[in-house]
């Protein structure tokens, strides 16, 4: 039986959003998506004007479930970011759970926008 990679966080800087993936069923932020938040909060402590939407997402059946575990991750992404230094005023969080537009459900996208 193969072991799930673990959790990842893809950067694209093209149009600032960061991408933290997790693994089914779990909401701990690995290493590299520790890292480019850390570099994020970086810009953010360092720029008033910027302003970090944390998209939380959860795949399962139950939309109910799905959605408790989005906002799970979505508040340990916060709580991270905040940890890093980042103002509350500077981060807006919303827990979509199942309902992902595109890609993998099981994710956190932050994306970067200027106020």
């Amino acid at each position: 039986m193969l072991t799930p990679p673990p959790p990842s966080a893809n950067v694209d800087q093209g149009n600032g959003t960061v991408t933290i993936g997790f693994k089914v069923d779990d909401a701990e932020i690995g290493d590299d998506a520790k890292r480019a938040l850390g570099d994020l909060a970086k810009r953010a402590t360092a720029d008033s004007s910027l302003f970090l939407q944390v998209l939380a997402y959860a795949s399962g059946e139950d939309a109910s479930k799905a959605r408790r575990l989005s906002l799970t991750r979505g508040l340990a992404v916060v709580a991270y970011l905040k940890d890093q230094g980042v103002h509350q005023s500077q981060i807006e969080m919303r827990a979509l759970g199942n309902k992902v537009p595109e890609g993998s459900a099981d994710r956190v996208n932050v994306v970067e926008q200027k106020r």
